[in-house]
């Protein structure tokens, strides 16, 4: 699957994002996935212990989504989403409206 593109209102740095469903890199490698992504809250949480063996079995198919909503918060908006998914699909992933999140040309 393609990924979705987030640029950053203000730095202007865009990130890639897994818009599927599952995360196989946070199910074999557990902490490693959020680490090399920069994402250092869930990092921290995956390492938790047993809180965050319950997360990683969580994350499998939810962490891609969590990414997705913590760098909305951050400042950043969509600049692109695959084909295959519409605004109205990943409003409901990641659990609220994105309609105001994309960048405007």
């Amino acid at each position: 699957m393609m990924p979705a593109y987030l640029e950053h209102t203000v730095t202007k740095q865009i990130k890639e994002a897994k818009v599927n469903d599952w995360n196989f890199m946070v199910l074999f490698l557990g902490p490693i996935a959020p680490l090399v992504r920069g994402d250092w809250k869930w990092t921290i949480l995956f390492c938790l212990y047993p809180i965050g063996l319950l997360l990683q079995l969580i994350g499998v198919n939810k962490y891609n989504f969590w990414y997705i909503k913590d760098l909305l918060k951050k400042g950043y908006k969509i600049k692109s989403l695959p084909p295959t998914m519409t605004p109205e699909q990943l409003s409901k992933k990641v659990g609220f409206d994105v309609s105001d999140y994309f960048v405007r040309s």
